[in-house]
């Protein structure tokens, strides 16, 4: 690793690392160094050598004050140093002199003050020093104290320092002696001074050369520094372009390209979100994805591809980030390579030889735009008839033909903009109420009061209605409708499954419903259920479930639908939690016109065109489209009639699948009709029957007090009990204890379960699980001549109990529920 010259990040964190080698300090061109969570106890001084580190993590370690190198103020170019949760009682002073240092995390340390010189760091933006409970700060320097200049850094310039510096051999200091009044001493001393002197000049002259140097090399430095005086000739357009100030971390992940192997993101609301292996070589049609090859070479340097695949159906702002995003990915990587294009249907033999498998294409859209767009939706028909069932009613779905009516039910034909209401002769009130209320309720919360209400009375029905149930030229049936369902009717009681993840497979457990009543409270938003109540089958994803869970709900749940046998008019439908569900819509129109500028170009050889394309239907809802069409044909507003009909054809065949809002879907109101309580047609149901009758009594006025609650707030205001003592603790732990014969405590090691020490025992980890096993004495008295005669194994219950720490994984409950008999 030492012979990598070019690395630029590296990251060796979550490690045991103890020491690292001074050879470091070959690495000349690393910008970010993360050493945290292992075992340092000091930092070799070769580190200092690196002057083109930024970015210095050291957390989580056992450093102390000398575990950091004195010379740490030689990198310059040090910006983020972050050394928490060690053994620091102080840091070097040469730490303060590194000017370019921004963010200094010192949290959690044994910290007692700071240098003097933490005040002088100009650019210093954030400092972090939490949890450092004996910290003294430094008093602030006074400006004539900082205006001292270099004396303040107690910078030595005698001539034996700078002789030292300059690598000059330093004259050892003699002894001063009584000067001797003898000639020939005399006449040596003079020699030897002239000599001194020669010697003298000799370092002297380095000394001269040596500031000449660093004058020359300052003058240089202020001189590119300075701003050229500017050209009166007109750049050019690529010399006028800078590199934005951008920081890519916030878009792409620290280890991106640091792995071999291949990493895709798809564009989301602008930005570029990376997706699971799994998915990898699955793209829709209406997305766009960046993919990563990423390949190291003998010498251990690492290559790197960039494409950016584009769908047919993406929209504009998803194509223009794909490209925006891969140049950031390429500048993030500081790679020498160019970022290649890939259409949908037009991909080169280098991409394709990516994946392993080939590539598929799914219709519709996975991400959100950035966009908002507007859509139509196409509901499907949908057929049910109406049966009481408490304050609501149960939607059984039913054939969509003649056949399936019953003078004696209500029912619901649901067209999408219009929902038919047929109410037989002899159908109750009550049901014809609630299934009106219920057809207001899904118009107002799902078609936005669009829809159109039309009640049917058996015998009177409109020529519309049968042409919606399939009869084509509109007429009544002309045998009489029979009555044909059976009296003694019950819905198929719905099956609630939960999806999960088992050891390496998917399980499919059945969700126990406590006393047979489904409540929406069963649902957890961090699960994917599907719900089968036999001819309607719903797959209902939660908010906060994982996107592999997700994957595979569909297919869960197609091969359910397929186990048994359903009627045609089956169906399964994807609910999201608060979202709408996929629907069929037209584009937007950006879309369309990206499409007629495609077609145009195609058509003139690429020439330059101008295009201009107003959505009347999404600018004014209420627009009649037949009469928009024939306005525009009308010869004073000028539009050619090939543009008049090449607008209608783009709004009947361009289709799409779009995700809208967070408002709930065509089929949500549906789904929850199957839930008791949740989101009732009548809240209160005030119908007057023989069953509320003989449950509630005649007097509504007595049963409506016998529901009122009643509060006592005083124990709120009471004082607090005292503590109980440890002596009657104990007696009443004993008469709790008192049919308690033998209990075996058992903890988890490993994957079994071993037998808890004695010592141990009342003693509980957050990150271990137990087992513990009761024998209680239970006696059964038989009523026969007041004698006991029960054998000794009904006279003992046995009770297992199984505890599991908060901070425990589950393999504990796994290996007690498999070794359990």
């Amino acid at each position: 690793m030492y012979s990598l010259p070019s690395l630029k990040r590296l990251n060796m964190s979550e490690n045991e690392i103890t020491e690292l080698s001074s050879a470091m300090e070959q690495w000349q061109k690393l910008e970010t160094l993360n050493l945290s969570h292992n075992k340092l106890t000091s930092l070799p001084a070769s580190l200092c050598k690196i002057s083109t580190l930024r970015r210095l993590y050291v957390n989580d370690n056992r450093l102390d004050f000398e575990g950091i190198p004195s010379g740490i103020g030689k990198l310059g170019s040090l910006e983020n140093f972050s050394a928490a949760n060690n053994q620091l009682e102080m840091i070097p002073e040469g730490l303060c002199r590194c000017g370019s240092l921004k963010k200094l995390n010192l949290s959690s340390n044994r910290l007692i003050t700071l240098p003097d010189t933490i005040h002088l760091i100009n650019d210093l933006v954030a400092v972090d020093l939490r949890n450092n409970p004996d910290l003294i700060m430094p008093p602030k320097p006074a400006e004539m104290t900082r205006g001292a200049g270099l004396e303040f850094y107690n910078i030595d310039f005698s001539l034996q320092n700078q002789l030292r510096l300059a690598g000059a051999n330093v004259p050892v200091p003699t002894p001063a002696q009584n000067p001797s009044k003898d000639p020939i001493a005399r006449k040596m001393r003079l020699r030897r001074g002239r000599r001194d002197h020669e010697e003298a000049d000799q370092d002297q002259a380095k000394i001269l050369k040596g500031m000449k140097d660093i004058a020359k090399e300052k003058n240089l430095s202020m001189q590119a520094d300075d701003p050229k005086a500017e050209s009166l000739k007109p750049k050019r357009w690529d010399e006028t372009l800078e590199k934005p100030p951008l920081d890519y971390s916030e878009f792409f992940e620290d280890d991106a390209g640091q792995v071999p192997g291949l990493t895709i993101w798809e564009i989301e609301n602008f930005l570029p979100n990376r997706i699971d292996e799994v998915a990898y070589g699955k793209f829709y049609e209406g997305d766009c994805y960046i993919v990563l090859k990423t390949t190291q070479e003998e010498n251990e340097l690492l290559n790197w591809e960039i494409y950016f695949w584009i769908g047919e159906k993406a929209p504009l702002d998803k194509r223009a980030c794909s490209a925006i995003h891969a140049v950031n990915l390429r500048n993030y990587l500081g790679a020498q390579c160019r970022t290649i294009r890939e259409e949908q249907g037009d991909e080169s033999e280098e991409f394709l030889n990516l994946f392993d498998t080939q590539i598929t294409y799914i219709e519709g859209g996975r991400t959100c735009s950035g966009f908002f767009t507007v859509e139509d939706n196409i509901f499907e028909t949908r057929f049910y008839r109406s049966h009481a069932a408490g304050p609501s009613i149960h939607l059984e779905p039913v054939a969509v033909c003649v056949e399936s009516l019953d003078p004696r039910f209500v029912f619901i034909l649901d067209t999408g903009m219009k929902i038919f209401i047929w109410n037989g002769k002899k159908a109750k009130n009550t049901l014809k109420s609630k299934s009106r209320l219920l057809c207001e309720k899904i118009n107002k919360n799902e078609r936005k009061n669009k829809a159109e209400l039309i009640t049917e009375s058996m015998g009177n029905e409109t020529r519309e209605f049968w042409v919606a149930l399939g009869e084509p030229e509109g007429a009544p049936p002309e045998e009489p409708l029979q009555e044909h369902v059976d009296s003694d009717f019950v819905p198929v009681p719905p099956r609630l499954y939960q999806i999960q993840l088992g050891m390496g497979y998917l399980e499919l457990p059945q969700v126990e419903v406590p006393h047979g009543k489904l409540v929406n409270k069963l649902l957890n938003s961090k699960n994917v259920y599907i719900l089968d109540c036999y001819l309607d089958v719903f797959v209902w994803i939660g908010k906060k479930s994982t996107r592999l869970v997700n994957a595979a709900a569909v297919k869960l749940c197609e091969e359910l639908f397929n186990m048994i046998d359903r009627p045609d008019y089956a169906v399964v439908t994807r609910v999201r939690e608060g979202t709408e569900p996929q629907g069929r819509s037209t584009m937007d129109s950006v879309y369309i016109l990206d499409h007629l500028t495609r077609n145009e170009l195609r058509k003139k050889g690429g020439r330059i065109m101008c295009a201009l394309f107003v959505d009347f239907r999404a600018a004014f809802d209420k627009v009649d489209r037949v009469k928009m069409f024939e306005c525009m044909r009308e010869r004073e507003r000028g539009i050619s009639e090939w543009l008049v009909r090449k607008i209608e054809e783009i709004y009947a065949r361009t289709r799409n699948k779009v995700k809208v809002g967070e408002k709930e879907g065509e089929w949500y109101y549906i789904f929850k009709c199957k839930f008791i309580g949740w989101d009732e047609v009548i809240a209160v149901d005030f119908t007057r029957t023989a069953e509320s009758v003989q449950k509630t009594g005649a007097d509504l006025t007595k049963w409506a007090r016998q529901q009122e609650t009643k509060h006592d707030l005083t124990a709120l205001f009471t004082p607090r009990q005292p503590p109980m003592p440890l002596t009657e603790a104990q007696q009443l732990m004993e008469e709790w204890n008192e049919d308690l014969e033998v209990m075996e405590a058992l903890v988890l090691e490993g994957k079994k379960f071993v037998r808890l020490p004695e010592e141990e025992l009342g003693h509980f980890y957050s990150m271990d699980c137990y087992v513990f096993l009761c024998r209680y004495w239970m006696p059964i008295d038989d009523e026969s001549d007041g004698v006991e005669q029960a054998s000794d194994a009904d006279d003992f219950h046995c009770v297992v109990y199984f505890w599991q720490g908060r901070e425990a994984s589950n393999m504990g409950w796994l290996t007690f529920t498999n070794k359990k008999t």
